[in-house]
């Protein structure tokens, strides 16, 4: 296969035939993050995932760099999508640890918001950092249907946060997509966003 012969397909992965046997190609199997999609360096008012579906077990976005309008104290945040519909209202609802620079102490603070903050107090410099996981749930409907969830970090040189939550208006919708925009409002000008889904099987 080295020589050109078989390089498999493509996600395939080369797995151990044993003791003196050939390596094979083999799909990969579950629990394993996919690379799905990029954008880097985007000047848009927003960064759009859309078409996500319970193909996957969860969604995870990974940023850095990000800045808004090239300017590093200005306000980044989250927002998803539920059955094709952006969510706006004051549903969002988390707690996020703040850790200041230089600092063990550490405080926690819960209530409804428009949007998943990405900031904290201080000056974001040289952008936002982090990622966030969207568990996929599977039901909408019966006996106490899930809530969408979410949870991650974010840091940038003066705070990190620890964010979890979930929307309160979810359990009858699926998600299907995640935006990052700002509220002042300017362009995400800087940074990468990495889009990944987690394999079922």
């Amino acid at each position: 296969g080295i020589a050109g012969a078989n390089y498999g397909t493509s996600g395939q992965v080369l797995t151990s035939g044993g003791a003196g046997a050939a390596v094979q190609w083999a799909d990969a199997g579950g629990g394993a993050w996919e690379f799905l999609s990029s954008v880097s360096d985007p000047n848009t008012s927003t960064v759009d995932f859309t078409g996500l579906s319970t193909a996957y077990a969860a969604y995870k976005v990974h940023f850095n760099g990000c800045n808004i309008n090239s300017n590093n104290t200005r306000e980044m945040r989250c927002r998803i999508y539920l059955a094709g519909s952006l969510q706006t209202g004051n549903y969002y609802r988390h707690m996020m640890t703040y850790n200041g620079n230089g600092s063990n102490s550490t405080s926690g603070y819960g209530g409804a918001y428009s949007a998943i903050s990405l900031s904290g107090a201080g000056d974001p410099s040289m952008g936002y950092n982090g990622e966030l996981t969207f568990p996929m749930k599977l039901r909408t409907s019966g006996t106490d249907p899930s809530l969408q969830a979410f949870y991650g970090t974010c840091v940038s040189y003066s705070y990190g946060n620890t964010i979890r939550g979930f929307y309160e208006g979810s359990t009858s919708s699926l998600l299907t997509g995640i935006q990052f925009d700002s509220p002042d409002p300017y362009n995400i000008t800087d940074g990468q966003f990495y889009l990944y889904g987690l394999k079922r099987s």
